[in-house]
């Protein structure tokens, strides 16, 4: 509950923020709106002082131009009469225009001294829509994201409600439990009065007999006695007496009839004579068992403990009901107890196969922890045995006679990665000159200098056999898909 409520308070602030920003956003495209107004509005009034022969002129000359092209068309064409007569009328509707012409050729001049020529107008104007336009996209950028979080917050909202109904659920139902548990106390409390009493009486017996006051004893024993007698005297009591210890079954245990005589073999016990018929059971009400699916476990956690912790009161003081109570039945009783076992049952097999799955977890987790051991192992001796295989070849090849230039460039390079190494390597080299030169009579036909050699039976000697590395690298191959089989498994 108190998580889902900060992630609303997150969201609501961002919300709050966007919609502030959103709000400016607004106002300052009000204010570009504004300023472009009166620009788009010269514009249009220059526009619309188009040059034509139909429109209107920008000016008298362009007037006074169009007027004496028509009459030189009148002068030196040769047209029919209707034309003519169209002709002049033209003429005479140009002529009419030229006021309308002198007031947009001020209109213009004052235009262009206030706001500069129409170039410069539509400049500034095609400048304040890229910037209006720009607004625009991050105004609608911005709505969407209000959007977006609106539905956020009605979804946390509904997850917060349906959270309320579940705890006004879950405090009812701890309401009813307290009122039906104090209930059921006050009645423990009502049936166990007499035996506390009874105990304190002892108590105090234990006491006397302690201090060897036989006297208190004595007084004590007869206050009881006159005590009993008197409450023996009501029926009530005496039926409330008898009935507990009918039901009691002590008398049954120590094999005694109703006046405490021995129960002879032909008599039957007295709980089995006493019992009433089935018709007359009640049966009782079995303790609400809640089921921990109804409830979000992870939310209300500590309220369902504290609930289960007062059925389990409940069940305990119901269970006391029932023995006090006569009008139930032996048979109802076994049926009652062999239900909360099979439930018992089940939760241990559940507690069983929750530890179950956690230890197969466990032993997977294990397993997999040693399979990356063990490979890391196997690479590691793979790399070492190949490590020796080339310290191996190196060492051959140094004692078989004098070296290559491009043999010589390699040797520098491992000498300067592994120099300890290198050193037990080049040792025996010089042993076997030493062997040659003592014996040299020995060997008649003495072999040829590796100089004759040819250079690709020098390259010959140097290959390697590659089933040396291929075996380990199918092997290891083999390995890791018997170890992807198992952890599947």
């Amino acid at each position: 509950m108190l998580a889902v409520q900060d992630a609303r308070s997150v969201v609501v602030g961002e919300l709050k923020e966007l919609r502030t920003r959103f709000y400016d956003l607004k106002d300052i495209m009000g204010d570009k709106r504004k300023e472009m107004q009166p620009l788009q509005q010269a514009l249009g009034k220059l526009q619309n002082n188009s040059n034509g022969h139909g429109g209107i002129f920008t000016s008298e000359e362009e007037l006074d131009e169009a007027i004496r092209r028509l009459q030189y068309y009148i002068q030196h064409e040769s047209i029919p009469l209707s034309e003519e007569k169209q002709v002049l009328r033209e003429i005479a509707q140009l002529k009419g225009q030229r006021p309308n012409i002198i007031a947009n050729v001020a209109m213009r001049a004052k235009i262009q001294e206030s706001m500069g020529q129409k170039d410069d107008i539509q400049d500034q104007v095609k400048h304040m829509n890229v910037d209006f336009d720009g607004l625009k996209k991050e105004r609608d950028a911005m709505s969407e994201k209000i959007k977006k979080l609106n539905a956020k917050v009605e979804a946390l909202d509904e997850e917060i409600k349906v959270i309320e109904e579940e705890q006004t659920a879950i405090r009812l139902k701890r309401d009813e439990l307290l009122v039906r548990l104090g209930k059921l106390r006050a009645l423990s409390d009502e049936l166990n009065a007499p035996h506390l009493a009874l105990r304190g009486i002892l108590n105090q017996a234990k006491q006397l007999a302690v201090k060897k006051d036989a006297q208190g004893i004595q007084q004590l024993a007869n206050a009881e006695m006159e005590k009993f007698m008197l409450q023996w005297r009501e029926k009530a009591f005496r039926d409330d007496y008898e009935k507990r210890l009918i039901w009691n079954e002590s008398l049954d245990e120590r094999k005694l009839t109703r006046d405490g005589r021995t129960r002879n073999p032909d008599e039957k016990p007295i709980a089995v004579v006493m019992r009433p018929a089935p018709s007359q059971v009640e049966p009782m009400v079995k303790p609400l068992k809640r089921p921990e699916e109804s409830l979000p476990a992870k939310k209300v956690q500590k309220k369902t403990e504290q609930i289960e912790e007062a059925e389990d009161e409940v069940a305990g003081l119901e269970k006391i009901q029932q023995k006090t109570l006569p009008q139930v039945d032996a048979a109802k009783l076994k049926e009652m107890k062999r239900e909360e076992e099979i439930a018992k049952a089940k939760l241990a097999m559940e507690r069983k196969k929750k530890l179950a799955e956690k230890a197969a977890a466990k032993a997977a987790k294990r397993a997999e922890k040693e399979a990356e051991k063990k490979l890391k192992y196997l690479m590691f001796v793979l790399a070492r045995f190949f490590q020796d295989r080339e310290k191996k070849l190196k060492k051959k090849t140094a004692g078989s006679g004098s070296w290559n230039e491009e043999d010589k460039v390699g040797e520098e390079s491992v000498e300067e990665s592994e120099p300890e190494e290198t050193k037990g390597a080049a040792a025996p080299a010089p042993v076997k000159e030493q062997v040659k030169k003592e014996n040299p009579a020995r060997y008649r036909n003495r072999p040829r200098s590796l100089e004759a050699v040819p250079r690709a039976l020098l390259k010959k000697k140097k290959s390697i056999n590659y089933w040396l590395w291929a075996a380990p690298a199918a092997l290891l191959a083999v390995f890791l898909v018997f170890l992807a089989c198992c952890c599947l498994l």
